[in-house]
């Protein structure tokens, strides 16, 4: 997908010398998969595209890629947002792109030194047994971005005194949108499968009767 050059279903790696991808068949946005990119292949809307197309994070396989437009468009620092304590207009400090690379990611205010402008601290509770705070930084586990101020948060829980996994609302939306449809393709799927043995149990029952009734009249003629 990075460079044209036809390749078996097996390669691990595109065998051109001036390509040698290790994601020749591409890469899902982590955005658009929200964490169940296993589940990408059976989800139409859900395309792989090059990884020379993708902003990437990791290396190997743990690489996680994302559209350029869908990290705009989650990391993008709303225009009105400014320092709490001297009004420093946020915009001046990052844009998307050096949030998504994380350097100097929520740094202190350059004029007045208040930490974290965009991301926590933020304690939310009670969860479970108790209440748990969480920051100054926070990633969500769906598309392993970082929760900032402007994101509201969402708790996926696993039942009291287990573990639970954060995400942008939109990205645990995503998530359940795309477990549901994936689940409403495997009932559908069933669905077809036990029409089609009702179909063929009733034509073998069809013939095994059909079967019974040239017997019985080849035995009544031969003993007519």
């Amino acid at each position: 997908m990075d460079c044209g050059q036809l390749i078996s279903r097996n390669a691990a790696q595109c065998p051109n010398p001036k390509c040698m991808s290790e994601y020749p068949r591409g890469i899902y946005c982590r955005v658009c998969t929200s964490s169940v990119e296993y589940l990408s292949e059976y989800l139409a809307e859900s395309q792989p595209f090059p990884v020379g197309q993708a902003l990437t994070k990791g290396r190997g396989y743990s690489l996680v890629g994302y559209h350029p437009e869908c990290v705009q468009r989650v990391l993008q620092v709303p225009d009105n947002l400014a320092c709490a304590d001297c009004g420093m207009p946020v915009t001046k400090l990052w844009n998307w792109e050096s949030l998504f690379s994380g350097k100097d990611l929520d740094g202190p205010c350059p004029e007045c030194g208040k930490p974290h402008l965009i991301a926590g601290p933020i304690t939310r509770g009670p969860i479970g047994l108790g209440s748990v705070t969480y920051g100054p930084l926070m990633y969500c586990y769906g598309c392993k971005l970082p929760i900032l101020l402007w994101h509201k948060l969402e708790i996926q829980s696993f039942g009291i005194g287990e573990e639970s996994d954060l995400y942008h609302d939109f990205c645990l939306a995503k998530k359940f949108y795309l477990e549901e449809r994936h689940h409403s393709l495997l009932e559908s799927k069933k669905a077809e499968r036990d029409a089609v043995q009702a179909t063929s149990s009733g034509g073998c029952l069809s013939l095994l009767l059909i079967g019974t009734l040239i017997i019985l009249l080849l035995t009544s003629v031969r003993f007519g």
